[in-house]
């Protein structure tokens, strides 16, 4: 009877994991590294090293490229607002797009902005969002604001310094959320996006192993990815802060 009873558990585990596998629906093979990915409506945009993909979505169990474009370097982030795509092209600084025709994705204006006396290697641009009249990009080193009111000419109108590696954040009104690697998490107040603040900074390793690798802002709380490989994996986590108050 004990034996019987175990065997039923141990089949209901393995039922609950087959149900969770059937949740697998589609997938698109991409001929690049994929990095990043925007939805909106019935399309996907995708970040695939050399190109950008624009993928009809209408059938999630058939994914189907409709319309690509090849950038100038990698496209590390991508963000889609109204009829623009906004890419971050590493070397090749911030790019748009116009996808009103998603089959035909066409230039409108490109910016590589890097911080005077800077290498490229410094200023890998990566995660981007937009909002209202300005686009907000991680680029390794800096944090970098750009006014994007017309779309077909980007001009630079801010820079924060990250001192570690800063690749992707998140933003809330008046504040970004930086995950800054071994640095930890910045708050930058942005309300003045030709000199952005730092307003706080929590967990600060200052060195190799520990770090905060990704960000989330949600209501009062920005809850992060936190590695800890100083002395192995056992301390990689979910940090949760209160962030009421910046």
């Amino acid at each position: 009877m004990i034996k019987y009873y175990t065997f039923l558990v141990l089949m209901s585990s393995f039922n609950l994991f087959s149900q969770n596998y059937d949740l697998y629906i589609g997938a698109l093979n991409t001929a690049g590294d994929t990095w990043d990915v925007a939805i909106s409506g019935s399309y996907a945009y995708v970040a695939d090293g050399s190109y950008v993909r624009i993928v009809d979505i209408s059938d999630v169990s058939n994914p189907t490229e409709v319309g690509s474009y090849a950038v100038a370097d990698t496209a590390q982030g991508v963000f889609v607002s109204g009829n623009y795509l906004y890419v971050g092209d590493q070397n090749a600084g911030l790019l748009i797009l116009d996808v009103t025709d998603k089959t035909n994705p066409t230039f409108v204006d490109s910016l590589y902005y890097k911080k005077d006396g800077t290498a490229d290697w410094q200023n890998n641009y990566w995660n981007v969002i937009v909002s209202g009249n300005y686009a907000y990009v991680t680029a390794y080193k800096y944090f970098y604001i750009f006014d994007v009111s017309d779309p077909s000419s980007i001009t630079h109108h801010g820079t924060f310094t990250c001192s570690s590696n800063c690749y992707e954040f998140d933003l809330d009104g008046d504040y970004a959320y930086i995950a800054n690697t071994s640095a930890g998490l910045r708050i930058v107040d942005v309300s003045d996006p030709s000199s952005p603040t730092q307003v706080a900074l929590l967990d600060d390793a200052s060195g190799c192993c520990t770090g905060i690798n990704d960000i989330v802002k949600s209501g009062n709380y920005a809850y992060a990815a936190r590695y800890d490989n100083s002395s192995g994996n056992e301390l990689d986590r979910l940090y949760i802060y209160d962030v009421s108050d910046p």
